[in-house]
């Protein structure tokens, strides 16, 4: 069977339909090199990881944007979770706000919560990292403060910065079909919400 075919007929048994539960592991910063790496140590070249085995993978890329809509190729993780978390592209240093005006977008766990799913969010970083916050745009401490994201390698107030670099991405399920090939990381809030059908 040729590539094509294969996409194709992946597309006809994944296309559609709701999902029920949507389980989203995030390897921040998890390349290619690294999964290659993991692989490596953990089995062998010649051996598989769990993740290995997901039916329908692709990539996507990852960039920030100035507040003019510019592209930033270098973005951090505030500005690369508020991408996959809101569909929004965001300035470094902001997490769930637009660019240009700096307002609070809402995000997949915030959309789900309002159509009444259970969500939660757990990390194994500190929750002052800012991958984990990307889920929610009105974080705030128990005083009722905003919340600060701060990297102890950084200044603080300041967000670690990546490369631009293609991040991959593996899936199962209703609107699985998406994620193959090279996508955005924007693409990755659609195709969470509609599987959910949250919009």
């Amino acid at each position: 069977m040729r590539a094509f075919d294969s996409a194709q007929a992946a597309r006809a048994a994944v296309k559609g339909g709701q999902a029920k539960n949507v389980i989203l592991l995030i390897g921040d910063g998890m390349g290619d090199s690294e999964i290659t790496l993991a692989r490596d140590y953990t089995v062998g070249a010649d051996g598989r990881l769990n993740m290995d085995g997901f039916p329908l993978t692709g990539a996507y890329t990852t960039y920030a944007v100035h507040q003019d809509g510019t592209p930033d190729y270098v973005t951090d993780s505030a500005a690369g979770g508020t991408g996959w978390a809101t569909g929004v592209k965001t300035v470094n240093g902001r997490i769930s706000k637009t660019p240009g005006t700096d307002e609070a977008v809402p995000t997949l766990l915030e959309l789900a919560q309002r159509r009444g799913y259970a969500t939660g969010s757990v990390t194994t970083a500190e929750l002052t990292d800012a991958t984990p916050p990307g889920l929610s745009s009105t974080l705030v401490t128990d005083e009722g403060q905003p919340l600060k994201v701060n990297y102890s390698t950084n200044t603080p107030g300041q967000s670690q910065e990546h490369t631009g670099t293609q991040v991959r991405i593996a899936a199962q399920g209703p609107q699985a079909y998406r994620v193959l090939g090279v996508t955005d990381q924007t693409d990755l809030f659609t195709t969470l919400s509609e599987a959910l059908r949250l919009r």
